[in-house]
């Protein structure tokens, strides 16, 4: 991500700048560290915690970039509700315990040299370090502690039989549970965090859904987020979706073409925004209604 430039008092007043003249230049600005300003307007909230991550490792010494933050540089999914706060870990050569101050936090938990790596000229610490993190410190969030590790996975950031080993072996840190359970969970399949969300809402509602299923028996051969029970297609539809070489109306119209295509088959279709994400109840009762649906056609269809 393109990184913009910040203001620091020090520099400032290191110039001879007066009080008034740090006014002035801040003026407009958004404080994202102590003595430090940037503009933020038209940016989005994950570009500006870059900002702020970039930072505090410029003003706390011997860090790097942990947790949400490093899977931020990673460009791996977080809750943006997890963005007001950077996250660091110690290296071996910082002193002192861990402490939290004004949108920082700095863990307890050391980064070896082998975890960490350098992103964009920021020290962070690697995927596996990372999402292992994540599912650690996510508790109500950990559906995106899944996400992340799905993106991780996808990516080939990650390994599954590396991830099942070193969420194997953590037993004694907090959140230990939480990331010993994440290789169970997760899936190299999911193309997005939407697509990975609604899965594990899924499996929740007692589904098993089939992930990126080629229905070979219908013309062609479309490829769907979820099959369930052979007989209900789930599509989570994010705004890129409908998003074709800039021609909105085209990918509406392509899409048209193939759920047409999809249901004249037989098959129940279901489309689930980001929206019908946060009220599982009311998704459960969408989807159970969807699937009596489908399989009531399914039988009405004979052999």
């Amino acid at each position: 991500m393109e990184m913009t430039s910040v203001v620091r008092v020090a520099d400032l007043v290191g110039l001879g700048a007066s009080r008034a003249d740090v006014r002035r230049t801040t003026a407009g600005l958004q404080r994202v560290a102590v003595g430090v300003y940037a503009n933020t307007a038209l940016r989005s909230p994950e570009e500006v915690h870059l900002i702020r991550t970039r930072a505090q490792l410029g003003r706390l010494k011997d860090v790097v970039a942990s947790h949400t933050s490093a899977a931020v540089l990673w460009e791996l999914p977080v809750p943006r509700s997890r963005l007001s706060t950077v996250h660091v870990s110690p290296t071996a050569e910082r002193l002192g315990k861990p402490k939290r101050g004004r949108g920082y936090h700095v863990h307890d938990l050391h980064v070896h040299e082998w975890e960490a790596v350098d992103i964009d000229g920021m020290p962070a610490t690697s995927p596996m370090r990372t999402v292992v993190d994540c599912a650690r410190l996510l508790d109500r969030d950990f559906d995106w502690a899944v996400a992340a590790a799905d993106a991780a996975l996808h990516r080939g950031l990650v390994m599954p039989s590396d991830l099942s080993r070193t969420a194997a072996g953590i037993h004694t840190l907090r959140g230990s549970a939480r990331a010993r359970a994440l290789p169970s969970l997760c899936s190299a399949l999911a193309e997005s965090p939407g697509e990975t969300l609604l899965r594990l809402r899924l499996q929740r509602m007692g589904l098993e859904p089939v992930e990126q299923y080629t229905m070979a028996w219908v013309e062609g051969r479309p490829r769907v987020d979820f099959l369930v029970e052979g007989c209900l297609v789930i599509e989570f539809d994010g705004q890129g979706k409908y998003e074709l070489d800039g021609k909105p109306a085209l990918a509406h119209w392509q899409e048209k073409l193939r759920n047409d295509r999809i249901v004249e088959a037989g098959h129940g279709m279901l489309h689930v925004t980001w929206e019908h994400l946060w009220d599982e109840g009311a998704l459960s009762r969408r989807v159970h209604s969807a699937l009596r649906r489908a399989r009531a056609g399914r039988l009405d269809a004979g052999p």
